[in-house]
């Protein structure tokens, strides 16, 4: 890979990680946050360089990442674009890490002459990562040919994969991934509460509870990666067993039930494709009660 220089503008969870794992492989990093000692910090454990201004970190960048929170992003590239303006610096890549939003929320960056895209990585990043989660991750990309062809370069440095979603979508992208993020964990955090109570003689059972279940997780994960969703699919849903599934319901209570009512139909499409018409008969009538039953329910 030919010498490069990013600047990264923004130490968040993703923006600490970048800084990491971007100098692992040797490219030249400089960081900028609103706090200076935070950039220092960060540049001592990295070997990055750290900026007390962000047009300090982006000067002689090839590209410059902003990883900075959707609410912040245009507030944060207006005071950059006007930098820029001042200074008469007319060329450069700016590329922001928020998945719900275009390219064009660094459009005040475009005005002056800047290439502008999106590279989002799509992880779950632990708020104290070192960067390790990003090597291989998919990066969802946009933006103009320069833009694109930056981020592509960083994506390559990372040995990692790139989405393409359609312009106008990032919304539906974004939440499609936070469905997955964000659902998995009130998802076992939920089966978590429900477990640990039936633990005997376990000290601290919702942290053993939710690290187990976060160990089957993971298994899952597996094997979503090696095969579609109906194959990947366990559990009595897929082996067409109504009884135990009857049994799972009447023995859950609180948000622990409400998850496993609220995907059970979903479980049934999946697994139908498995299912002999008798078994799939079954289940679907089991879902028609049992919305029926909370039908009635309701005030």
């Amino acid at each position: 890979m030919l010498p490069m220089r990013v600047a990264i503008l923004g130490l968040g969870a993703a923006g600490r990680g970048l800084a990491h794992a971007l100098t692992r492989p040797g490219i030249e990093c400089v960081v900028a946050a609103r706090d200076p000692a935070r950039a220092e910090a960060l540049a001592r454990l990295t070997g990055a360089t750290p900026a007390r201004t962000d047009p300090e970190a982006a000067a002689g960048a090839d590209v410059v990442l902003f990883a900075v929170h959707e609410e912040a992003l245009v507030q944060r590239a207006e005071a950059f674009a006007a930098a820029c303006a001042f200074h008469e610096i007319t060329s450069g890549v700016a590329l922001h890490l928020a998945g719900a939003l275009a390219p064009d929320a660094l459009q005040s960056i475009g005005d002056v002459g800047w290439s502008i895209g999106r590279m989002h990585p799509l992880v779950a990043l632990r708020p104290t990562t070192d960067g390790s989660q990003l090597r291989g991750a998919p990066f969802a990309l946009a933006g103009d040919e320069r833009a694109l062809e930056a981020a592509e370069r960083l994506v390559a440095a990372l040995d990692g994969t790139t989405l393409r979603i359609a312009p106008g979508a990032e919304a539906a992208y974004h939440a499609s991934a936070a469905l997955v993020a964000q659902g998995a964990v009130a998802l076992v955090a939920g089966a978590a509460e429900a477990l640990a109570p039936l633990l005997v003689d376990t000290p601290d059972a919702t942290r053993v509870a939710r690290r187990a279940l976060a160990s089957l997780l993971a298994s899952v994960a597996a094997n979503l990666e090696a095969v579609d969703a109906t194959a990947a699919l366990t559990g009595p849903v897929a082996r067409g067993s109504a009884e135990t599934v009857e049994l799972h319901l009447a023995a859950l209570t609180g948000d622990a039930a409400e998850y496993y009512r609220g995907v059970l139909p979903r479980l049934v499409r999946l697994a139908a494709p498995r299912l002999t018409p008798a078994a799939r008969e079954r289940l679907e009538r089991l879902v028609e009660d049992h919305a029926a039953d909370r039908a009635r329910d309701r005030p």
